[in-house]
C-alpha cells in the first residue's frame, strides 16, 4: 500500500522540470493531475467492491502492476499525452488499492482496538505519500536524469511488493457475492453518517491538492528557491504531519477527530495564502504542517467512522464510495485552479481556492457541532 501511494506522488517535485522541458502551463499541469484523479475515480467506481467477490489479493496485485506500468511511462515521457496516460494509470492503481487494501487490513486485524486497522491504513497511506516526493526531490538534485532515476528506484520497490503479495492469503471473498459492475455504493441506513465522514475527508483531500500540484511552483515563484530537494522536503513535511496528526488524535472520538480536521483545513489553507502574499518560506512550512495534519486527521476520522458503520459483506463497496468522495472534487476543482492561475496569476488562484475550502470546512464544522444523531457519532475508539 505504501509503495503504490509513494508512486502516486513521486512526480510532484518534478513538475517544474516537466513544465520547463515540455513547455507546460499551470492549467496543463493541473489537467495532468486531474487525469490521475479521474483514473482513481474509474477504479473506485468499477473495481473497489470487486474485492468482496474475488478477494483482496488479485486487486492488490493489479494495483502494483499498474504502478510498474505508470513508472515506465513516466521514465520515457516525451509530451503531455504521455504524462496524462501515466497519471491515469497511476490513478487506476491508487483507486484499486485504496478500498481493497483498507478492507484487507480489516480482514487481517489482530488488535482488540477497533480503530487499529484504520490507523495502520491511514499511516501507510501517509508514509507512502511522504516518501515518494522526498525521494524524487533528492534524486532530482543529486542524480542524473531527474525525470527517470526516481522511477527506476520505484520499479525496484514494486517488484519487492509483488513478491510479498504472492505470499498473502486471499481474504475478503463474501459467500454468494456477485459482481454487479458499479460496486461503489452506500446502504441507505448509514448514508447520513457516511456523508458527514466523507465530506470532511473530501475537503481535506482536495485541500492537499494545492500543495501537490502547485506547491513546487509556489516555492519557486514566491519563496525564492528552485531546489527540488526543498520541494520534496515540503511534501515530506506535509505527509509527515499527516501521520503525526493521526497519531495525536488516535484515541479521540470520530466526530471530534473530524471537527479537529475541519479547523486545521481552514487554518492551513488561509496561512498558505498569507505565506504567498508575504513571500515567507517559514510561514509556508507552518501552513504545510497544518494542511498535512488536517488531511491525515480527516482520513483517519472518516475511515474510523465508515469502518464502524459499513456492513462486513459490503465493506469494499462502502470504502470505494468513501474514497470516491475524495477524488471526485479533486478531479473537478484542480483543473479550475490551474485555469485561474494562468488567467489571473498563481497567487490569486491560491487565495480564491483557500477561501473556498476554508468556507466548506466551516460549514462542515458547524454541522458536526450541531449533529443530533449520535447512533454512530460516539467514540469509535471504544467500539461504538
Amino acid at each position: 500500500m505504501a509503495i503504490v501511494f509513494a508512486g502516486a506522488n513521486l512526480v510532484s517535485p518534478l513538475w517544474p522540470v516537466y513544465r520547463t522541458e515540455l513547455h507546460l502551463t499551470a492549467f496543463a499541469l493541473t489537467v495532468v493531475f486531474a487525469a490521475y484523479a479521474f483514473g482513481a475515480l474509474c477504479a473506485l467506481f468499477a473495481l473497489g467492491g470487486l474485492s468482496d467477490v474475488i478477494g483482496r489479493r488479485p486487486i492488490l496485485l493489479a494495483s502494483v502492476i499498474g504502478t510498474l506500468v505508470a513508472s515506465l511511462l513516466f521514465a520515457d515521457a516525451q509530451n503531455i499525452a504521455w504524462l496524462m496516460v501515466a497519471r491515469f494509470v497511476q490513478g487506476l492503481a491508487v483507486g484499486a488499492i485504496s478500498a481493497s487494501a483498507n478492507a484487507a487490513l480489516n480482514d487481517f486485524a489482530y488488535s482488540k482496538n477497533p480503530r487499529h486497522a484504520s490507523i495502520v491504513g491511514s499511516i501507510a497511506t501517509s508514509v507512502g505519500f511522504a516518501s515518494g516526493p522526498f525521494l524524487a526531490g533528492v534524486l532530482a538534485d543529486v542524480a542524473p536524469r531527474p525525470t527517470q532515476t526516481s522511477f527506476f528506484v520505484l520499479i525496484a520497490f514494486a517488484f519487492v511488493a509483488l513478491a510479498a503479495l504472492l505470499q498473502l492469503p486471499n481474504s475478503g471473498r463474501a459467500p454468494g457475492a456477485v459482481y454487479r459492475g458499479n460496486t461503489a455504493s452506500v446502504p441507505a441506513a448509514i448514508r447520513g453518517t457516511f456523508v458527514r465522514a466523507a465530506f470532511t475527508f473530501g475537503i481535506g483531500w482536495v485541500g492537499g491538492a494545492i500543495f501537490l500540484v502547485l506547491g513546487p511552483s509556489i516555492i519557486v515563484q514566491f519563496l525564492g528557491t528552485s531546489s527540488h530537494t526543498i520541494a520534496g522536503t515540503t511534501l515530506l513535511v506535509f505527509f509527515a504531519a499527516s501521520s503525526a496528526g493521526q497519531v495525536l488524535v488516535r484515541g479521540t472520538g470520530a466526530t471530534t477527530t473530524l471537527r479537529i480536521a475541519d479547523v486545521a483545513i481552514g487554518l492551513g489553507l488561509l496561512l498558505s495564502a498569507a505565506a504567498g502574499f508575504l513571500h515567507s518560506l517559514p510561514l509556508f512550512f507552518v501552513a504545510v504542517l497544518l494542511a498535512g495534519a488536517a488531511q491525515g486527521i480527516a482520513l483517519l476520522g472518516g475511515l474510523a467512522l465508515v469502518n464502524a458503520i459499513a456492513p462486513g459483506a459490503q465493506r469494499g463497496s462502502v470504502l470505494s464510495a468513501f474514497f470516491l468522495c475524495g477524488y471526485l472534487p479533486v478531479t473537478l476543482l484542480v483543473p479550475v485552479i490551474g485555469w485561474v492561475a494562468d488567467a489571473a496569476g498563481l497567487y490569486r488562484a491560491l487565495l480564491y481556492f483557500a477561501l473556498l475550502i476554508a468556507a466548506a470546512a466551516a460549514v462542515a464544522l458547524v454541522d458536526l457541532a450541531t449533529w443530533k444523531d449520535r447512533k454512530f457519532a460516539g467514540n469509535v475508539s471504544k467500539g461504538t
